[in-house]
């Protein structure tokens, strides 16, 4: 756990999450698993925060599997928080 006034400005809560497939493909065969989740900051902060993730080989290829435990999760886009 970070200091106070250092880290992200998260405190503890609520966390929401979802797992979805990314095309809809039926049963089993396999798709894009996403996953995703929402955290409230502070009560000071504007917004909450969304991180959304999708199954992929490297941070920009993604990767169809079979079930979610296979999958290695990754964004799309880098993540940055006060210019870092």
């Amino acid at each position: 756990v970070a200091p106070d006034g250092d880290g992200l400005p998260i405190s503890s809560g609520e966390v929401i999450g979802r797992l979805s497939k990314g095309v809809g493909t039926p049963g089993s065969l396999p798709d894009f698993a996403g996953l995703a989740w929402r955290m409230h900051g502070d009560t000071d902060g504007p917004q909450p925060w969304d991180v959304l993730t999708v199954s992929s080989a490297a941070r920009v290829a993604l990767r169809p599997v079979a079930g979610w435990p296979a999958a290695q999760y990754s964004t799309l886009m880098p993540l940055g928080y006060r210019g870092g």
